[in-house]
């Protein structure tokens, strides 16, 4: 009587595979959520929720969301999170560091959005956009980052569809480079301590135009072999 013992190398690699599909489905629900509490209670003007209570609901969805796709590996196929058989492919997809940088630098810009703007405004911050907040109250700017940044975060967790991951690297410059030419205005102006800033977000907005231009490395079985 033979017994057939399943390849630890393929049990390595449907837990790996299982761990990736959990996880994009538990950031996705995140982003997802947090986007729309975020817009029914900003510009849709729904109901009033501030960025804490944003953030708990979407941590809620997330959490359903992982207990789902845990409850879920049993039933369904073993390298998913999904109760549906088959439906993960089975084929191995190669990280993309584009869309890496599109979650985490989306997810950076919507905490620095909430926190650093609407939640505790900076005097500096304040000061160096004076010409901005004559026209645009500093709280909608700071809305502002946090929509584009889940828009950005939200890009780089789709597949395959470089529109959208266009339109994520978009979403992380405008907001970057409107800071990057309102401090530098401010330092050229009546705020000559806003220099930094302006360098700083200046660099910024280069770094992620510079990224998007990126190609994402070739997955293992297509790069060419070292001799």
């Amino acid at each position: 009587m033979t017994v057939n013992l399943p390849n630890l190398t393929d049990i390595e690699r449907t837990g790996l595979e299982y761990a990736k599909d959990i996880t994009e489905r538990v950031v996705a629900t995140f982003v997802v959520t947090a986007c729309g509490v975020g817009v029914a209670a900003g510009p849709a003007d729904m109901f009033h929720a501030s960025f804490w209570e944003t953030m708990a609901a979407a941590g809620l969805a997330a959490a359903g969301s992982l207990i789902k796709g845990v409850l879920a590996r049993p039933f369904g196929t073993k390298n998913s999170a999904s109760f549906v058989r088959g439906a993960w492919c089975g084929a191995r997809r190669p990280v993309s560091r584009r869309r890496a940088f599109l979650v985490v630098t989306g997810i950076g810009w919507s905490l620095y959005g909430g926190l650093g703007i609407v939640g505790q405004p900076r005097y500096g911050t304040a000061r160096g956009l004076a010409d901005v907040i004559k026209y645009v109250p500093l709280d909608a700017l700071g809305w502002m980052w946090v929509a584009l940044g889940l828009v950005a975060a939200l890009a780089g967790l789709v597949v395959n569809c470089p529109r959208m991951q266009a339109l994520g690297f978009a979403a992380l410059g405008v907001p970057a480079g409107l800071w990057a030419g309102a401090f530098a205005e401010g330092a050229a102006t009546t705020y000559p301590s806003a220099v930094g800033s302006a360098c700083g977000w200046g660099a910024f907005t280069v770094g992620v135009v510079l990224v998007s231009g990126m190609d994402d490395p070739l997955p293992p079985h297509l790069r060419k072999r070292g001799r």
